[in-house]
């Protein structure tokens, strides 16, 4: 035994039930009415000792583990509180003299730690923390001795019926916190200089008054009387768990409403409850509480995707603002780049909708967008070919700002009354991404002349377009596709394998940096009529969905630093090449000299070209293939 020979633990009301400190988790208090209900305290308190010596009026009793051991004739581990022996304590041990001056003093029931173990205690004191007093009723302070004394308190105040604000001081740090009352549970915001900010997701706990080791899920603290494991750490499943884990998840779902549908400002309070997990992959994961209250916060929300959509990150606040009063919708500030704990994420997990490009735009036919927002508009459409809105749709569109006018018309009226844009919104939309030659190469696309051009960008040198491929008309004939003698996804038989020709060159004179390989290639075929779907964030093991009447292909596109440089594929696209056959398809892109960028679009890579399995994350590399375009740039 190590540590002082003894410890006096001592209560005043009586013996209660004997048989209950026999058993792990059983008494005879009833839940709701009085602490103690859980039959744990007393179990968890004499695991620290070796021996345990009970003096209860008549009942004298020792709980030993070598005196059972000693019994059962083995040295099997056996636990402490399991099997009362007859009190193993000397008669002249001083420490029956406490015991009897305690009594005399009115103490009912006396228990004697023996063999405390200095490393188990020492650890308890250095594991407690101020957050222990978070939840609890009545307790303000606690203080712990040993080599020095350790002091936490705890000050409650009361805001309203429901809300209080706690403050907790500690020897190393202090805390604020807004806790809420509703139904059977609480919920609780960290403060810091008085705004709520979320917790991260080792600090957002369960509580079960105590804290366990359960994760809420949500950048907050959630208290109830959850049902436990003898341990308390660990929140069991049962009747009374569940109801209270549905309390939280309406609580949760109410305050999240709130906020979303009045229009409130309280974005602080929003984000500390949003999600603090990967929801892509929550419903791979095995129950646990965080799964169960998530899920009952989803089920409380699904009609918030009636009346709520997520803003585009490129229109302004105002236009924003103004294009909710013309949809009747409110609409959420979509984060750019959407992440775990973004509000933007979690309202895609609701099934909230982003505002499609078609519905500005209509917008800003009647009027509802300004012209930054237009300009906008002309730049976001350009360079991003997922919105299915090409230059030549716009230019009829009344969204175009003439010099000495305050009036939006079409670009083909301008052209007519041979008006030039006017600065400042020539301005706006280089300000969103689209330079002004980037623009006059894009309405040449669109079969405006370079005289015509000339008028709207007077000054603006337009060499040449960046696809120089005819534009593709869909057949309207019924039954097989007829294929366009350009398109560059025609499949051609060569001396070595099956494989896709581009069947020109295509060539860039500049190929801006925000444009990436993917949208190029997107933009390319979206001009020989596929429709074209951007994936390449969703990690579906392709960059491109296209299609084209009857065909449909995925595309992966890799950017590659000169023709033959090795390229390597993931686990994951390999799979789906392979499972996709023929209509899997490889474009290499090559940037060379001049800025010129060469494509090789290849059907069916894991048949047709050769991989070798590189020990470095899994990933599939190809280092002989034939790059062999049809053209050479001038």
């Amino acid at each position: 035994m190590r540590g002082k020979p003894y410890s006096i633990w001592i209560s005043k009301p009586g013996s209660g039930d004997f048989y209950s400190l026999c058993r792990s988790a059983s008494s005879e208090k009833q839940r709701g009415q009085t602490i103690g209900y859980r039959g744990i305290g007393f179990k968890s308190v004499v695991g620290v000792s070796n021996a345990v010596h009970i003096i209860s009026s008549a009942l004298q009793v020792t709980f030993s583990r070598d005196l059972t051991q000693a019994c059962l004739g083995t040295q099997t581990p056996t636990p402490l509180i399991r099997i009362p022996h007859p009190l193993a304590i000397a008669q002249n041990d001083p420490v029956l003299d406490i015991a009897r001056k305690l009594e005399n003093d009115g103490y009912k029931s006396i228990f004697i730690l023996g063999g405390l173990d200095n490393e188990r205690v020492q650890d308890e004191f250095d594991q407690f923390d101020a957050d222990y007093l978070l939840f609890l009723r009545n307790i303000t302070d606690a203080m712990l001795l040993e080599s020095k004394q350790n002091r936490y308190r705890c000050v409650r105040s009361t805001l309203d019926t429901s809300t209080k604000k706690v403050s907790i001081s500690g020897p190393d740090r202090r805390s604020a916190w807004l806790i809420q009352h509703i139904g059977r549970c609480d919920i609780a915001f960290s403060l810091v200089d008085g705004t709520p900010v979320p917790l991260n997701a080792a600090a957002a706990i369960a509580h079960a008054f105590l804290p366990t080791l359960e994760s809420t899920g949500f950048g907050i603290r959630i208290n109830a009387d959850f049902s436990t494991d003898p341990s308390r750490t660990r929140i069991v499943f049962d009747d009374v768990t569940s109801a209270c884990i549905n309390d939280a998840a309406s609580a949760i779902a109410l305050m999240i409403s709130e906020i979303v549908l009045s229009e409130s400002s309280d974005n602080e309070r929003l984000a500390c409850l949003m999600p603090t997990v990967d929801l892509a992959t929550l419903s791979l994961q095995k129950r646990s509480f965080k799964t169960e209250l998530i899920a009952g916060v989803k089920n409380r929300l699904f009609h918030i995707k009636d009346t709520v959509s997520l803003a585009p990150a490129w229109l302004n606040h105002p236009d924003i603002q103004q294009l909710a009063l013309t949809l009747n919708r409110r609409l959420l500030p979509a984060d750019s780049k959407p992440n775990t704990g973004s509000t933007t994420n979690f309202m895609r997990y609701l099934g909230v909708q982003p505002v499609t490009a078609d519905l500005i735009v209509n917008a800003a036919e009647n009027n509802s967008i300004s012209p930054k927002g237009c300009a906008e508009i002309i730049s976001h459409c350009r360079r991003n070919i997922s919105t299915g809105i090409s230059i030549r749709q716009l230019v009829d569109k009344p969204i175009w700002k003439g010099k000495g006018s305050s009036e939006l018309m079409s670009l083909r009226s301008l052209v007519k009354s041979q008006t030039a844009l006017a600065a400042d919104f020539v301005d706006a939309i280089q300000a969103s991404g689209l330079t002004p030659k980037e623009l006059g190469e894009g309405l040449k696309t669109a079969d405006l002349g370079a005289e015509a051009i000339g008028v709207i960008l007077p000054g603006i040198e337009i060499t040449a377009t960046s696809f120089p491929f005819p534009q593709i008309t869909p057949p309207t004939s019924t039954g097989a596709e007829t294929i366009h003698s350009s398109d560059p996804l025609l499949i051609t038989e060569n001396n070595k394998t099956k494989t896709i020709i581009a069947s020109a060159l295509i060539t860039s004179r500049s190929l801006p940096a925000w444009r990436g390989a993917e949208q190029y290639v997107a933009q390319l075929l979206a001009s020989h009529g596929y429709r074209v779907e951007d994936r390449s964030r969703q990690n579906l093991g392709y960059d491109l969905y296209v299609e084209k009447t009857v065909r449909k292909h995925y595309i992966e596109v890799k950017l590659l630093e000169y023709a033959g440089q090795p390229f390597i594929i993931t686990s994951n696209e390999e799979a789906v090449a392979r499972e996709c056959g023929d209509i899997y398809i490889i474009a290499l892109t090559v940037r060379t000299s001049g800025d010129a960028v060469h494509i090789q679009f290849i059907h069916d890579p894991t048949r047709n070209l050769k991989f070798v399995r590189q020990c470095r994350q899994w990933v599939w590399e190809c280092s002989e293939y034939d790059f062999n375009p049809t053209a050479t740039g001038s």
